[in-house]
């Protein structure tokens, strides 16, 4: 190995450990303002147009009564029954949410009758959660995971092991094989 190659070597794993030490960055942040509205038709409204996201239930929904708690945390995103319901025409969208936020999967549907996991969809950073021809009684609960872009940490640790790994065979001594026959 050349000096200029060990310090080259050198320079792209202290630059991995840099940014690999930058904090991570969750799928929705602490802090992050989210917007909620309801649309489809039906008389239920969010308890307010915008939150910023901590601790407890961020949007209540419902009309005159609140019939369902929504709380956002780093990981997940979960619903509520306040109250039972049967629900025709209700769908709650969620704006403004964070780049990486790229998708939810179902992981819990306790006591939701009429919902299935493609009734919740993620487009540029918006999520609709379509809740038309659902019932529930209170305590019931809807829990999604959250998927996020990976961190940037993340793909320079990747790009500098492929890079050692390339830089590695490159300067690998080539074996000379004999094959002899009797």
């Amino acid at each position: 190995m050349t000096m200029r190659s060990t310090k080259l070597f050198a320079t792209t794993v202290f630059a991995a450990a840099a940014v690999a030490a930058s904090p991570a960055t969750a799928a929705v942040n602490v802090g992050d303002t989210v917007s909620c509205a309801v649309t489809g038709g039906g008389s239920f409204t969010c308890s307010q147009a915008s939150a910023t996201i901590a601790s407890g239930n961020e949007f209540t929904v419902g009309s005159s009564a609140q019939y369902l708690g929504v709380n956002f945390d780093q990981n997940s995103l979960q619903i509520t029954a306040l109250l039972g319901a049967s629900l025709g025409a209700t769908i709650l969208n969620f704006r403004d949410l964070t780049n990486a936020f790229t998708s939810v999967a179902l992981t819990t549907n306790n006591g939701f009758s009429g919902y299935s996991a493609g009734n919740a969809t993620v487009t540029n950073g918006n999520l609709q959660i379509d809740l038309r021809g659902t019932s529930f009684a209170s305590g019931a609960t809807l829990r999604y995971s959250v998927a996020a872009v990976p961190e940037p940490a993340t793909w320079a640790l990747m790009i500098l092991g492929m890079g050692a790994v390339g830089f590695a065979m490159r300067r690998r001594s080539k074996v000379n094989t004999t094959v002899r026959f009797a």
